[in-house]
């Protein structure tokens, strides 16, 4: 059965609120790989001896949690089978809805339709829980021998449908692969190699793609970004307003904001890490930003920047986990809470942290040590990515579901909330406080008779009756951004104006600024004042 329920508000944690929060990792068994259940401790974020395993491939490289916490899905690489699972595969694996113990694999098939193709890197689900999609990457090899492949999820045991290629880059390597926080848009980097064609326009950008609600392919690309070189890791805030993008060879993080409606990414600029950052992760509130190096330096290999307003990063906190040389693959992942982060270092040490909410300061507790840490090549860039699940403090106000057992099959647009009491195991509120949403929606408008452009600053709102393309006249801003709403005449006006602004805008001149402390919509009204 299946119901549309519309404009309610709820706070989620609701009916998951006694499930376990867990994560997911790979470690050496007794004869092969593993793939381990620990269940988080909510107080310290520890956790613990493993409380259940099943097999994996011979070289796992990444686990991924399904939204209603009822399935995982492994990609495994290596060069032969291990445990009766095939290389280059993706595995399906049941979770207990009670205990969040790991069984199977109930299924495992390929995980591309190349052949020879690349090795699985990435296992990404959409927000809806509806499809799966699977990086393939082969850096040294032919033009044709890496892609994204996408799954349909079965909703009733989470088994996927055969691969479909999209968002084909002719020849550039994908590295990684993020999705909008409502699901409607998918952000896809890609790197260069020798067998690349000249003239390739993918490499080293990350592209914008637009996803089908029916089978999770994705067209276009609608938008292309420059990034730095061998572009490494992706994430997406989890306001749905800012892109984070690791450069492993160029040493940097690049912040791109999403314009409303579009999708499209504009570059905001970015900030040198040193040296080679290979994992990104943001807590659940996107106040800050992980990033995980492949070298140290400054004695740092985990760094904490918070986030501004506007997609700045500044520097909050820094650490070296645990000891030695500490060089080669380092992973990340923020819990879904926002209490803790963890982090599989290169000392195959998974390692919790708990985060002060006000500096960012992260607290290290008791590693578990003996986790895979390896990747898909074992080499420059290569961790082997894990997996945390939970419940997120999230509200979600006046929005439409469409919910079926066990899944929502249409998420709603989730802003993260900056505020919530710890009620129960899960570290959710008791429903009964209104978290503060964390964004706030601007729409503009103008008289009909205008004829010019208006524009924010923040970008976002774009009104342009120039013969300049497409109008945005509605997008999101983070609670507390101050807004410039900026009008200007075409080039060659026949009219000209006085100006007023009313709505939740009052000035006089081209230029007004708003506070994002609610949803504002502002109108620019116009006096004909001469002809020419």
């Amino acid at each position: 059965m299946v119901a549309d329920v519309s404009s309610f508000s709820w706070f989620f944690p609701g009916y998951g609120a006694s499930r376990p929060r867990m994560v997911y990792a790979f470690v050496s068994g007794t004869n092969a790989p593993e793939v381990t259940s620990f269940r988080i401790d909510h107080a310290t974020g520890g956790l613990g001896v493993a409380t259940s395993s099943a097999p994996v491939g011979q070289n796992p490289v990444a686990v991924s949690v399904h939204p209603s916490r009822r399935f995982a899905y492994v990609v495994n690489g290596g060069f032969q089978a291990e445990s009766g699972i095939d290389t280059n595969s993706i595995s399906v694996y049941p979770l207990d809805p009670v205990t969040g113990a790991i069984s199977g694999p109930i299924q495992t098939q390929k995980a591309s339709t190349d052949s020879p193709a690349g090795e699985p890197v990435a296992a990404v689900i959409h927000p809806t829980g509806k499809f799966l999609y699977v990086v393939n990457h082969d850096r040294f090899g032919s033009a044709d021998d890496t892609d994204l492949s996408v799954f349909t999820i079965d909703s009733t045991d989470g088994t996927l449908s055969a691969p479909i290629r999209t968002a084909d880059s002719g020849g550039a390597p994908p590295t990684a692969v993020a999705l909008s926080t409502g699901g409607h848009f998918a952000y896809v980097t890609y790197m260069f190699r020798t067998s690349t064609p000249v003239g390739n326009t993918f490499f080293e950008t990350v592209k914008t793609y637009a996803v089908n609600p029916v089978n999770g392919t994705l067209s276009g690309p609608i938008g292309s970004s420059p990034t730095g070189t061998a572009p490494w890791a992706i994430q997406v805030d989890p306001n749905d307003q800012l892109v984070f993008v690791a450069s492993l060879s160029g040493d940097a993080v690049q912040t791109y904001a999403i314009l409303q409606n579009s999708g499209v990414l504009s570059p905001r600029g970015g900030i040198t890490v040193q040296s080679k950052p290979t994992s990104l992760a943001v807590d659940s509130e996107g106040r800050f930003l992980y990033v995980g190096k492949q070298q140290p330096f400054s004695n740092r290999n985990l760094e904490v920047y918070s986030v501004d307003g506007s997609g700045g990063l500044s520097l909050a906190a820094g650490l070296l986990t645990g000891s030695g040389s500490m060089v080669g693959p380092m992973a990340l992942v923020a819990e879904p809470q926002g209490q803790f982060a963890y982090a599989v270092d290169q000392n195959a040490n998974l390692v919790p942290f708990v985060l002060d909410p006000t500096t960012g300061g992260l607290t290290a507790g008791t590693p578990v040590p003996g986790v895979l840490v390896g990747g898909s090549f074992g080499g420059v860039g290569d961790p082997s990515s894990f997996a945390a699940s939970g419940t997120s403090p999230i509200w979600v106000d006046g929005c439409t579901v469409v919910a079926g057992p066990g899944f929502v099959f249409e998420a709603c647009p989730l802003p993260s909330s900056s505020g919530g009491t710890v009620a129960n195991n899960e570290g959710g509120g008791d429903g009964g406080t209104h978290p503060p949403a964390s964004s706030f929606a601007l729409t503009a408008g103008a008289d009909p008779i205008w004829g010019g452009i208006v524009v924010s600053e923040p970008p976002g709102i774009s009104i342009d009756e120039c013969g300049g393309g497409a109008n945005t006249l509605s997008a999101r801003f983070p609670r507390g951004t101050v807004v410039t709403l900026r009008a200007t005449p075409c080039n060659v006006p026949t009219q000209t104006y006085d100006f007023s602004w009313t709505g939740g805008c009052a000035g006089t001149g081209t230029t007004v600024s708003v506070g994002m402390n609610s949803d504002v919509s502002c109108r620019l009204n116009l006096t004909p004042t001469s002809t020419h």
